[in-house]
């Protein structure tokens, strides 16, 4: 019986430190596993506090972590807590550009303008004469104005904008014309008479008597063109303590030109232009270009701008059938007015 006790005992002791051994391996194994995820569900709180998201979402993932890794004691199951660890985490705002037309990404504004303008005039023709000569000595182009009403959009964390609207040009030339000429004329008249001695007059001859006359003077005559555009503009600024300096460029769609007065037509002689046999001045001189550099500051609830400003025009003003060809370039200054919506 004591033999028997014995072997249970010893049989017991060995089964014991058997499975004390198996249960002491698997704690190992599932310590081992558990500080692999903690030092995983450690690294990444570590970078969620760097970048300051909110633990809340972090605690509940590390518990979700520990309860698989605990009872499943599996790679996998540590790869797919991990994954879901880093969805859960709040992520950082990523705000993407958005060129849609809102209020709130927008800043609208109209704005009036006027300004003076001095038109850069060239003359040519393809046969030199005397009517030519006398337009290219004394016709001189005279200062033009200008008016424009712009709406204007610009996006509120760019320095930009972009305006459209319509325009208005006036300007006029002015022929001042001097002449100093001699007319002479021919006349039928006594030439000569012979008298007597006694005074009685004996012959009388006629013939033709040349009498010059002198003729001068001066004349100013104009003849003028109003222009009405559609520009479409693009403009870009910096800021320099209170100002602004900045450059705008665009092009300009003519939609109608019109001429009136007079124009020198010879001698001393003017001819309206609605008179003319044929029409010497275009309807419209289509697309032009301009550039200009500006500077503007605030004042009162807008902001006021001066612009020096330049325009292209590649159309000749005259048709091509004009013996004498007419274009120009406009430079000019510009005053505006930006009046927030």
């Amino acid at each position: 019986g004591a033999t028997t006790q014995t072997e249970k005992s010893i049989s017991f002791d060995a089964t014991r430190k058997t499975t004390k051994n198996t249960v002491s391996s698997s704690s190992n194994l599932s310590e081992s596993s558990h500080k692999k995820t903690n030092t995983v569900v450690n690294n990444s709180i570590n970078r969620a506090n760097q970048d300051g998201d909110d633990f809340k979402g972090i605690s509940r993932t590390n518990s979700t972590s520990r309860t698989e890794v605990g009872s499943r004691n599996s790679i996998p199951s540590l790869e797919m807590t991990t994954i879901g660890y880093k969805y859960s985490l709040p992520g950082r705002k990523v705000e993407c550009p958005d060129f849609s037309i809102s209020k709130n990404k927008w800043a609208f504004s109209i704005v009036p303008e006027i300004g003076a303008y001095y038109p850069l005039k060239s003359l040519s023709t393809l046969e030199t004469n005397e009517l030519f000569v006398a337009r290219k000595d004394q016709e001189k182009s005279l200062e033009g104005l200008a008016g424009s009403l712009y709406l204007r959009a610009a996006p509120k964390k760019w320095p930009i904008f972009i305006q459209s609207g319509i325009s208005w040009h006036r300007h006029t030339e002015q022929m001042n014309l001097k002449y100093d000429y001699t007319v002479k004329d021919t006349i039928q008249g006594i030439i000569s008479i012979t008298v007597s001695q006694t005074g009685d007059t004996i012959t009388t001859i006629w013939g033709d008597i040349i009498q010059e006359k002198r003729v001068y003077g001066q004349k100013k005559v104009h003849h003028s063109f109003r222009l009405v555009d559609i520009p479409i503009g693009f403009g870009i600024h910096k800021s320099i303590g209170q100002f602004k300096v900045g450059i705008d460029a665009g092009i300009l769609f003519n939609i109608n030109m019109t001429s009136n007065g007079r124009l020198y037509n010879g001698d001393t002689t003017f001819a309206a232009i609605d008179a003319l046999p044929t029409e010497v001045f275009r309807k419209s001189v289509g697309m032009q270009y301009y550039a200009g550099i500006f500077a503007s500051r605030s004042f009162g609830v807008g902001e006021l701008y001066l612009n020096a400003r330049v325009r292209f025009i590649p159309q000749d003003f005259t048709n091509n059938e004009a013996l004498i060809r007419q274009r120009y370039q406009f430079t000019g200054l510009y005053l505006g007015y930006v009046i927030n919506l």
